[in-house]
């Protein structure tokens, strides 16, 4: 997976733990070693299903770049990004 990965110039993996689960030491760490891992290849990560502060905390500590879901915004039309972005930038 991860030679195929090199070889087609992925930009950067999306990684989607589940994140009601990261109670569970193991998927923890599990998270903690492919965030890890990707950095190490020189790949940006970004976290998807982040719903909570908590959870996008616990991203950032583990190293994470970036993340998406709920937390950050509700699912938005072309239209209503578009003035999300204006209201925003």
């Amino acid at each position: 997976m991860i030679a195929e990965m090199l070889k087609t110039g992925l930009s950067g993996p999306s990684i989607r733990p589940s994140m009601r689960e990261l109670d569970d030491p193991r998927r923890l760490g599990l998270l903690e070693a492919c965030i890890c891992m990707m950095k190490g290849l020189g790949f940006l990560t970004v976290s998807e299903g982040v719903e909570t502060a908590e959870q996008a905390e616990l991203i950032r500590s583990l190293g994470g770049d970036a993340i998406q879901g709920y937390y950050c915004s509700k699912p938005l039309s072309e239209s209503d990004f578009e003035q999300y972005l204006k209201e925003h930038a």
